[in-house]
């Protein structure tokens, strides 16, 4: 994934998202098999990460839902940076061999119980569920007007998978905020045993994984970005764009026709505007300078209109109406919902009572 992606720079984050989670585990793994027993120098050892789950949740939506993501991207990940920094230098400089024997033991636990326990767990915890509100924030608003904007653009929207995007990120965020919670109980309680926290170890070990395989799975996906000064969500200008004086309605739909553009399943407004040859704000100008017309309404009427005349066509032939999926395929639809859909609202029927009413069935 971290190779091969199409969604590069987000597969990477994700990556580190869930390397962030297997960290965070490792001290009960080696835990519960006894390391901590034989090896108690261990504690301090850099595995806390959970300043970094927060902000890497949210640079992967950002890098999903952007042509490109900003220069200051990287002071996200400050806090967490701090942090492995700060349990790298306790695990380091406590207690004698640079803190890597027995004997730093007991200087490490008299730290804690002076200094870290009191002042830095709670502050931890505090930043770290900030942080996450803050991404699970951020991230929903993101994606809903990501989905708003896609609607718009994609003339096939429902291929762009953000129903998994939106539940991946419900997942993180209850997932982490249950791990700070279990962590503050912990703190609390002066320590959950083991088999305590088997049940809450499994449950995360089964939701990271998961997780995973269902990022891997959409790995050779590509999300649509908005063009430059078209960021999903952004203010609307004070001026609405001006229609290209070169390309009305009738010459645009008249390129699609001749080039068979709306057969294209994954066509956007985007690259229907670089195949005619404007910009995609003057060509969504040209289009909504029709009443109730968008990018998404024009293809999709253009495709029921050819499920019509091949439909038609059947009957005229006296052939069997051909499968309404295979036919919605045929013509650009991604789903034979969207399709249902596009259908009532351009012809007020649905495909079986259109073909009814138009005596197809009939003269099958």
């Amino acid at each position: 994934v971290w190779r091969t992606a199409r969604e590069v720079v987000a597969a990477r984050f994700f990556v580190a998202l869930i390397t962030a989670w297997v960290l965070l585990s490792t001290p009960y793994i080696i835990g519960f098999s006894g390391a901590y027993q034989s090896h108690a120098w261990l504690t301090f050892a850099p595995f806390n990460t959970e300043l970094w789950i927060g902000p890497l949740w949210l640079l992967t939506v950002r890098a999903l839902t952007l042509e490109s993501l900003p220069n200051r991207r990287w002071l996200w990940l400050v806090p967490g940076v701090i942090q492995t920094l700060y349990y790298t230098i306790c695990f380091f400089s406590i207690g004698p061999d640079w803190g890597m024997s027995q004997a730093a033991v007991e200087p490490k636990f008299a730290f804690t119980r002076a200094f870290h326990g009191h002042y830095i767990i709670p502050v931890e915890s505090a930043i770290g569920l900030s942080l996450i509100a803050f991404a699970a924030w951020d991230s929903w608003q993101r994606i809903a007007r990501y989905r708003e904007w896609v609607g718009e653009v994609h003339s096939n929207a429902e291929r762009v998978d953000l129903a998994w995007l939106q539940t991946s990120g419900a997942a993180v965020v209850a997932l982490a905020v249950m791990w700070l919670v279990v962590d503050a109980a912990a703190t609390l309680l002066g320590g959950l045993s083991y088999p305590t926290n088997f049940y809450f170890y499994a449950i995360s070990g089964a939701v990271i994984l998961a997780l995973s395989f269902q990022f891997l799975a959409r790995a050779d996906r590509r999300f649509p970005k908005p063009l430059a000064g078209d960021h999903a969500g952004a203010e609307q200008p004070a001026q609405p764009p001006k229609p290209d004086p070169r390309f009305d309605l009738a010459v645009i739909e008249s390129k699609v026709r001749a080039g068979e553009w709306h057969f294209d399943q994954d066509l956007t407004l985007g690259e229907l505007a670089r195949r005619i040859g404007t910009n995609s704000s003057a060509l969504s100008a040209a289009l909504n300078a029709r009443e109730h017309t968008n990018f998404t309404s024009f293809i999709n009427g253009l495709r029921v209109e050819a499920v019509c005349n091949r439909l038609t066509a059947a009957g005229d032939a006296q052939k069997a109406p051909p499968n309404f999926l295979d036919l919605a395929l045929d013509c650009g639809f991604g789903s034979k919902a969207t399709f249902n859909r596009a259908f009532k609202r351009h012809t007020g029927l649905s495909p079986r009572e259109w073909l009814r009413r138009s005596g197809g069935e009939q003269a099958a």
